[in-house]
């Protein structure tokens, strides 16, 4: 289904340069957006959104690591 929207050429603009710095799509962009406010108005999807948003964020330890001895060492 095709819908018409009216938005600023800004707006565009930077929505465009947005999609393609994420390789993507601005219909794609708009398309999981409607999705995800469908899903979260009837309370679907939640597992798959926070999925989503792991995937897109990219996390950074600094080089540190998970060690359950250091966790639980008390002084």
């Amino acid at each position: 289904m095709n819908i018409t929207l009216a938005v600023s050429r800004n707006i565009i603009t930077k929505a465009r340069e947005y999609a393609q710095k994420h390789k993507t799509t601005l219909n794609q962009i708009i398309r999981d957006y409607l999705d995800e406010l469908v899903r979260e108005e009837y309370g679907e999807g939640a597992a798959d959104r926070f999925l989503r948003v792991c995937d897109r964020v990219a996390g950074d330890s600094h080089g540190w690591t998970w060690n359950r001895e250091k966790v639980y060492e008390i002084e």
